[in-house]
């Protein structure tokens, strides 16, 4: 069963991601979702979600990820950082991500490494829920579109995608 998440207003309290990591481990066992908002500071999922412009709200990962979900994990090849990035293929209990904005996808995972997954981001005020069939529609053409991405995302600047 996926959790249905809708609350286009969501207020914000500011605490940091390992804070609602926390806080949330204690509200998965009862299914209940504590959001957490952002500011992404990233390119890597560019040209879907904006380096300091788009706000993303992630919520716990209650179910399994499905391939074109926006998952939030760790990664260890960045030092530990926190990272946004779409699930690309999973494989029984493994599971690989791949950054819109990169070139090659990320390394398997265990599916016990994805903290949250992104169900709408702010882009001034349009909020995009990441659940929609238009939004999903646009990512799985992205994803089949991965040997010309880098041609695609020369075209970003141009404000094709914006």
């Amino acid at each position: 069963m996926k959790l249905e998440y809708s609350s286009p207003k969501i207020h914000a309290v500011p605490i940091s991601v390992e804070k609602w990591i926390e806080m949330s481990s204690e509200l998965i066992e009862d299914k209940r979702s504590l959001p957490v908002r952002f500011k992404v500071n990233g390119e890597s999922m560019r040209p879907f979600i904006r380096k300091n412009k788009d706000t993303v709200t992630v919520i716990p990962l209650f179910d399994e990820p499905q391939v074109g979900d926006i998952v939030l994990f760790r990664a260890k090849r960045l030092g530990g950082d926190y990272v946004l990035h779409r699930v690309y293929q999973i494989n029984g209990e493994k599971i690989r991500t791949f950054g819109d904005g990169c070139l090659t996808p990320d390394e398997w995972l265990s599916r016990d490494a994805f903290i949250g997954i992104a169900v709408t981001i702010q882009r001034g005020k349009k909020i995009i829920d990441c659940g929609s069939q238009k939004w999903k529609r646009m990512s799985a053409l992205w994803v089949k579109l991965r040997p010309i991405r880098k041609y695609l995302l020369r075209l970003t600047s141009i404000k094709l995608f914006r």
